[in-house]
Formats: C-alpha cells, structure tokens, sequence
C-alpha cells in the first residue's frame, strides 16, 4: 500500500497495485511510505506472443521505470532496456532492435513526441508498437500523437491491468498490419479492465 501523508494532517492510503507513477511534490506532501509487496496481486503473468520478447523503456522518472520493468518481465518480455530520456533511448534504438517501446511524453533532452517521430521516420523501428505515457488529457495532444504514429495512449497514474490491456491492443494492432487480420490473443487475460485515456 501507499501510504500518503499532505502537509496539513490529512492521510490516504491507496492500493499499490493501482499506481505506477509516483512524483513527490516536496511542498505537498511530507512523506511517502512504499511496499511493494502488495503489487504482486495486481500483475498476472499472461505471457506475451512469442516474437515480442524484447522491450525498451524511456522514462524520465526511476520510480516508473522500475515498476515498468518489473511489470513486462512479469508479462512474459525476456528484455526490458531502460533510458531516461529520449536522446539516451534513441542512442539504444540504434543498437539494438526493440519488440516494443514504452516512453513518457515529457523529458529532458528529447521529449516522448520527439522520439516518437525519430522511431517512426526510421525503416528499422517504423513499425515498432510504441506506446506513449503521459499525464496530458487534452483531446489535441492525444491526436497528435495519434497522428505522429503513436499506437498506444496510456493516462498516469494506471494500473497494470491497463498497462497490459494496451500492449496487447498495440500486439495485435502490430499483427493485423503485418498479416492483413488481428489473429485472436489466445493469452489474453479473460476479463481486462478498460484501459486509461484512448
């Protein structure tokens, strides 16, 4: 559980398996109090189809990158790279080939949009399912990753039942352009929660 403590006295406890990002606004919040023994109820094991194997993270946060990282490897990813910004994962990007990208939209250096665009004008990465992470709910920012080639859309703070929900649309996504038709996720989880944002 999460336990928060604001400045003024108030208290709230919130389920860990519910939330991924955390950033501590000092003058906000006096302490934050972490045990992840609890997010072990909140990711399943529901392995990924066999070609996505490999996964990049770019994410300015460590905090997020952790809890990503531990939440693919628990969905099957045998590799899960991490960067913490967009300048270090399009470094990687040109090294190493990715199943799948994950990045934050605002970063130091190169932003998430900015790297969407670098993946997307490369023949290697053009088609790599990449998803955006973000705080934005404004209908014109999600447009403009959409436009941009963005597969996926997913609205901080998010479980990992989202987190999941939307590799597996980007998958299969991934799948119907390679071969004409979505083939059934067979490993699908059999009730997914709707996922944030689009």
């Amino acid at each position: 559980m999460f336990r928060l403590s604001a400045a003024q006295g108030s208290k709230k406890t919130v389920r860990a398996a519910q939330v991924v990002d955390v950033r501590i606004r000092l003058d906000h919040w006096k302490w934050v109090k972490v045990s992840l023994r609890s997010t072990k109820a909140g990711i399943r094991r529901n392995p990924m189809p066999g070609q996505f194997n490999s996964a990049l993270i770019v994410e300015d946060c460590p905090i997020t990158r952790r809890h990503l990282r531990v939440m693919l490897l628990r969905m099957g990813f045998h590799r899960v790279d991490q960067a913490e910004d967009g300048e270090m994962g399009l470094s990687m990007l040109e090294d190493t080939p990715y199943d799948l990208i994950i990045s934050d939209w605002h970063m130091p250096k190169r932003n998430g949009l900015e790297l969407a665009r670098e993946v997307r004008s490369n023949p290697a990465h053009d088609h790599t399912p990449f998803l955006m992470l973000t705080y934005e709910t404004e209908k014109n920012s999600i447009l403009t990753a959409s436009e941009v080639g963005v597969n996926g859309y997913i609205i901080k703070p998010f479980s990992p039942i989202d987190l999941e929900s939307k590799i597996r649309a980007a998958i299969n996504a991934f799948k119907e352009m390679q071969f004409g038709a979505a083939a059934p996720d067979t490993d699908a989880p059999a009730a997914a929660a709707p996922a944030s944002g689009v």
